[in-house]
């Protein structure tokens, strides 16, 4: 069974240990076609100009099991509220999020098969995991505003150090740059687990989106 262990101190040593599972593929794609735009594989940063003329909108960077860079998607908050079952997830980690910002366990769906964790590492930054009941993980994601720098790329780089180490336990080769990816706000996810389109798997699909949602319009950027 796969494991995520946080360990937290007071200063930005904060370690994550990570063991992924032997297999797993990327997240069933049935969203693409309602967001506004898929990015292509060239880095590009929304100019201020442009910001004032649309809604604010945050980065998604979709990773596969061996940490290949899929494609990085750009959502904004009122279209994604109109995909099925988004706007009721976005309330649930809103909720959670406001009864507890720095550290928060909840469960994302009525039939009590999907959980999120979330924990904030600094300002603005942070990992959340997604989970079935049974424990498997199905994702991974970080969490970079863009607010204090300094401490996003040290949360970035020990969390890669970590996963590199992990990955090279598997015949998964790391293929990834974390700190590479320069848009913000970001929610980078990694996917190992996904399954039919029944109702569960969409709320896994969706849950490290609604989450980020909530969680960037906490932080009145999104």
């Amino acid at each position: 069974m796969p494991a995520l262990a946080l360990s937290a101190r007071t200063d930005w040593h904060t370690q994550f240990i990570f063991s992924a599972p032997n297999s797993g593929t990327g997240k069933i794609r049935k969203i693409s076609n309602i967001v506004d735009g898929l990015l292509d594989g060239s880095l590009q940063v929304v100019s201020s100009m442009e910001t004032n003329t649309r809604p604010r909108v945050f980065f998604v960077a979709d990773l596969n099991a061996k940490g290949e860079l899929r494609h990085i998607t750009e959502y904004d908050y009122v279209t994604l509220e109109r995909i099925p079952g988004a706007s009721e997830l976005i309330g649930c980690c809103s909720g959670a999020l406001w009864k507890s910002p720095e550290e928060a366990q909840f469960v994302l769906s009525d039939e009590h098969g999907t959980w999120l964790r979330w924990r904030s590492t600094a300002v603005g930054t942070g990992i959340a995991t997604v989970r079935r009941a049974a424990g498997d993980l199905v994702s991974i994601s970080l969490l970079a505003s863009g607010l204090t720098l300094e401490s996003e790329a040290t949360t970035l780089g020990v969390f890669q150090q970590h996963l590199v180490r992990e990955l090279r336990q598997t015949p998964f080769e790391p293929a990834f740059d974390l700190l590479q990816l320069t848009q913000r706000p970001l929610l980078a996810t990694m996917t190992f687990l996904s399954g039919p389109g029944d109702k569960e798997h969409m709320v896994e699909a969706l849950a490290d989106r609604a989450f980020a949602a909530a969680y960037f319009r906490y932080l009145q950027m999104a």
